[in-house]
């Protein structure tokens, strides 16, 4: 009776544990076979230390009880700090004067659950991986873009990261040095109005490889631009709810402390520091949900899918109030080189509201000049009112309302600038009158020696 018992008691423990089976961890030789990697001393020592700490921690997080997400190994886990680093390498948009104020949410109805890889046709590309190169601004913009063309045209293009990394121009060193060094994706948008943007594979990614920025190359030839975009939109920071709005319109480029993410594996990260968040990183918001009464955002990262739920990361949102901190340490990932602020507001786990902007007017081809812009009378909506202003608003497609106080930005594809234009036009008929002018006497002066009469439909009286 009582072994009986015992088979019972047994039995009903294996039920109850059925659903929780525990986890394994590999060892650090399995690790290194696993990962393809091969360290020779004192190296070896090295990385074994840095593996044995991060399993530490990866099993301290998994111990808790309750926990929202689950840590685990990858192929971050022995990088060393200056190794991590170049997998950031963004520093937010500058020139604008930061939102301390955190806005609430308003009540408007909004999808519970939105995420843009249900979208069919597919207007989203597959994750990538910037490797050993701080151009994670440039992954972002990229993406952005692609999905900004393929929803304006149908058209899904995987776009050249690389182009952006070489060829953006950061003179005011803002957000880094540029390329590989850092920069931004308002940057990236600016750039891409003006030249458009080649596709990946007439300019493949190199320097995550190389470490080096690279080449620019001239966009001729297989390296012509296949799509561009007209503009982008700024969003408010802080801002919870034009955020969550703008994510239905297009997906949204956004900076985040991503200093605490190598050991995420898969669940909703609620691991950063939100009292000082160190803004550091540029990500994709992809959408936003909810799983078992936690309400999350949906991000899209450019690690590779190896890395988390295949390269996405669902970091925990706040429908109620957001938690804001302060990011006091700008120059490692904020401004431009002058001027710099002593701090910035931000709000969101990991920060994930300070700094948010998406393209739109995607098109397919080269940004193309307007026939004669110094002779076009200024358009206007529906032939009355005032003209067409240069600052444009997507608002209308967003479901529930408008976006307050955000920003948009829009240029003509490759504009000529009217006064040059009318400079030029001035100029030609300057040249014309005076040419015609010595034509006209050189015809008087050989009717004079010959006697002669021009008639009066000559090519001369004509011209």
């Amino acid at each position: 009776m009582v072994g009986l018992q015992a088979g019972i008691l047994f039995a009903v423990a294996g039920l109850a544990c059925a659903g929780e089976q525990a986890l394994t961890y590999p060892t650090f030789e399995e690790y290194l076979k696993e990962h393809g990697l091969t360290y020779w001393e004192p190296e070896l020592s090295e990385r074994k230390q840095l593996y044995e700490t991060a399993l530490k921690g990866i099993k301290e997080q998994n111990d808790k009880k309750g926990r929202l997400w689950e840590a685990g190994v990858s192929k971050l886990t022995v990088l060393k700090p200056h190794e991590m680093s170049t997998l950031y390498g963004y520093m937010k948009e500058t020139g604008k004067k930061p939102t301390f104020g955190y806005r609430p949410m308003a009540k408007k109805d909004l999808p519970g659950h939105f995420d843009w890889r249900d979208r069919r046709p597919s207007v989203v590309t597959a994750v990538k991986n910037q490797g050993s190169c701080g151009s994670c601004w440039a992954f972002a913009a990229t993406a952005v873009m692609e999905s900004a063309i393929a929803i304006s045209t149908d058209t899904l293009f995987e776009l050249s990261p690389q182009q952006l990394t070489s060829c953006t121009p950061n003179p005011k060193e803002c957000g880094g040095a540029g390329g590989c060094m850092g920069a931004t994706a308002q940057l990236a948008f600016n750039y891409t109005m003006r030249h458009g943007m080649t596709s990946l594979w007439t300019w493949p990614y190199t320097s995550g490889i190389w470490r080096s920025s690279g080449e620019c190359y001239d966009m001729v030839g297989k390296k012509a631009s296949v799509a561009g975009i007209t503009g982008y939109k700024q969003l408010p920071q802080n801002d919870a709810q034009a955020l969550m709005e703008a994510v239905l319109v297009n997906p949204v480029s956004v900076s985040v402390a991503a200093s605490d993410w190598r050991l995420y594996k898969k669940g909703i990260f609620d691991g950063c520091n939100t009292r000082r968040p160190i803004i550091n990183h540029a990500v994709v918001l992809m959408g936003y949900g909810e799983e078992e009464g936690v309400h999350y955002w949906l991000v899209r990262n450019s690690w590779g899918p190896t890395w988390g739920e295949q390269g996405y990361v669902r970091l925990q949102r706040f429908p109620e109030e957001e938690p804001c901190g302060t990011d006091d340490e700008p120059l490692d990932g904020y401004s431009c080189k002058s001027n710099p602020p002593d701090s910035i507001r931000a709000c969101g786990m990991c920060g994930i509201l300070s700094d948010s902007s998406y393209p739109i007017g995607g098109f397919i081809g080269a940004p193309q000049a307007p026939d004669d812009p110094a002779l076009k009378m200024p358009q206007t909506h529906g032939g009355k009112g005032k003209a067409t202003e240069s600052v444009v608003s997507d608002v209308e497609q967003i479901p529930g309302g408008s976006v307050q106080a955000s920003e948009s930005v829009e240029t003509p594809r490759l504009f000529t600038a009217a006064p040059v234009a009318a400079a030029a036009a001035a100029a030609t008929a300057a040249v014309a009158a005076v040419l015609l002018l010595a034509w006209r006497r050189r015809g008087a002066a050989a009717a004079a020696a010959y006697g002669e009469v021009l008639p009066a439909d000559s090519g001369i009286a004509a011209a």
